[in-house]
């Protein structure tokens, strides 16, 4: 099995050393530790990549949006804050628009 090291990920994926970096932190991509040493094995970022496609599509869609949150007239937060009561709904709106985004 062929390793490579930060550098020759990067290169390999056309991305910056620090982004390698970043997503082995946050274990975005897959990695080994060998002692201290974070090495990539070249099939595992092969699949990786391979997995992170984007079909082809239609890019003219129709998106339809949910209207605007109205923020509660009880709630003391100012205007252009996030309050706890509206957290859940924007929640809620964010799941409803990535529900619209996979079909």
């Amino acid at each position: 099995m062929s390793y490579l090291n930060v550098a020759e990920a990067a290169a390999f994926l056309k991305v910056s050393p620090k982004t390698i970096y970043d997503w082995a932190h946050f274990r975005r991509i897959p990695f080994r530790k060998h002692g201290a040493r974070v090495v990539f094995a070249r099939a595992d970022l092969e699949t990786w990549s391979a997995t992170r496609r984007v079909p082809v599509g239609n890019l003219i869609r129709e998106r339809v949006y949910p209207a605007p949150l109205a923020r509660d007239k009880t709630d003391p937060a100012p205007s252009g804050a996030c309050s706890l009561k509206t957290i859940p709904n924007q929640l809620d709106a964010i799941s409803h628009m990535e529900a619209i985004d996979g079909e």
